[in-house]
């Protein structure tokens, strides 16, 4: 290496470290001594080996081994780095075990390698992979969201590596991105419902809160009924009904048109018709977030005493022609009856017997329409009719005949007598 008695290294090192040995010569003869030099260094940059490699699922068993060039012989210290960028003692020692990862332990961990001339540090990052923890689902703004108004869904979950997401209504899914939040710019009534999320990576999955979304809205166009329907009978008692969608539940009130005044107040107004109470009524539904009236009722009220003229008129008229068609059924069947007994002489249950012997009095003499017009004068000057009185006689038994029309018989007496009467019209000529 050198020759001469000295052996001067400027920069020892590490590498310098070894047995020297110096040789002394003359011409007579040699002698040599041995030195061995030992060079005291820091740790070399200590090197961190973990086992196993390649991706720490959480729950395995994970080691970290930490190894350095030092002379005095290195010794091993681990800390945390935090994320203040702090440190925390983790082990004493060249290895560091976690015997069941989880995924708090990951991080980014340091090894510091001292001896009595200095010390050396390294770093490595453990990358703990897990699957979804924590999931949550939540809105901005939160409570309740007024219909129109702009809002947005977010889904968050710790899972390394990050999850993807799928969306459910009403446990329905939804046709949503898998990671980006869903913003609703105008919501809609419609867009009222319980709302979760579900975080899913190839490590496991795990179901976010459910979360209702409530969209408050002013109450729609209301709907009106009234039981019972059509032309309502005055004295007969109605009931109104109203309904409509709103959220907060609409409270309803009652109007009569034209009339400022309140009728009544909730969903059902029960009503005694009368005349006056007639006309188009509505009702107002109303919240917290506004009103919308209902289209209009028409009530028809009928009166009771001619509520139904038409049928009393046509009954009366029934009533009259049925009667009038007994009458005439009676009078053709009687007069069949008297029309047969005369056919037959009598009725037939009755014994022929012959007609009595008649006594006629004052019977006025017939005119001679063959006499001469000077006799005939008196008489054409008698145009008074002649009464004949005939007087029949007959036994208790004997009945009269029907057939003797224009006569009235006295059937309680032992005698009865007819009276005819005689017409005598003057001749127009002369034979």
């Amino acid at each position: 290496m050198n020759e001469g008695p000295k052996l001067i290294i400027s920069y020892i090192w590490s590498l310098d470290s070894g047995q020297y040995r110096c040789d002394a010569t003359n011409k007579l003869g040699k002698k040599s001594v041995t030195k061995s030099i030992d060079v005291k260094y820091a740790p070399n940059t200590p090197s961190v080996t973990v086992t196993p490699s390649g991706e720490i699922e959480e729950g395995s068993r994970v080691t970290l081994s930490c190894s350095s060039d030092a002379n005095p012989a290195a010794e091993y210290t681990w800390f945390k780095v935090n994320a203040d960028r702090s440190s925390t003692k983790m082990n004493q020692g060249p290895l560091l075990v976690f015997s069941y990862i989880v995924s708090s332990d990951s991080g980014q961990y340091c090894c510091e390698a001292q001896n009595t001339i200095g010390k050396r540090y390294v770093h490595n990052t453990i990358d703990v992979k897990y699957g979804p923890e924590h999931t949550f689902l939540s809105s901005s703004p939160s409570g309740e969201i007024k219909e129109g108004s702009s809002v947005t869904l977010s889904c968050s979950s710790d899972a390394n590596p990050a999850a993807e997401y799928t969306w459910f209504k009403n446990n329905q899914p939804l046709l949503w991105g898998p990671r980006q939040p869903h913003t609703f710019h105008s919501v809609r009534p419609e867009d009222r419902g319980t709302y979760r999320c579900h975080a899913e990576n190839k490590y496991g999955h795990l179901s976010s809160n459910s979360m209702f979304l409530n969209v408050t809205y002013a109450p729609k166009t209301p709907s009106v009924t009234v039981s019972p329907s059509g032309e309502i009978e005055e004295g007969s008692s109605v009931t109104l009904s109203c309904s409509s969608d709103a959220n907060p539940a609409a409270e309803y009130t009652w109007f009569k048109e034209h009339e400022d005044s309140v009728k009544a107040s909730g969903q059902n107004y029960s009503i005694i018709i009368t005349s006056e109470l007639g006309g188009n009524y509505y009702c107002q539904a109303h919240n917290a977030i506004g009103h919308h009236n209902s289209t209009f009722l028409i009530i028809k009220v009928t009166s009771s005493s001619s509520s139904h003229p038409a049928m009393v008129a046509v009954t009366t008229i029934v009533v009259l022609l049925a009667t009038i068609l007994l009458v005439v059924l009676l009078w053709m069947r009687r007069k069949r009856a008297s029309s047969k007994a005369c056919g037959q002489g009598g009725r037939p249950d009755t014994v022929e017997e012959p007609l009595p012997v008649s006594v006629y009095e004052n019977v006025s003499a017939p005119i001679n329409r063959l006499a001469p017009a000077a006799q005939r004068e008196p008489i054409e000057e008698q145009d008074e009719p002649h009464y004949a009185s005939i007087h029949t006689s007959r036994s208790d038994n004997q009945e009269v005949p029907r057939c003797w029309v224009g006569s009235r018989a006295q059937s309680d007496q032992a005698d009865a007598v007819f009276y005819s009467v005689v017409n005598i019209k003057r001749p127009n000529a002369v034979p």
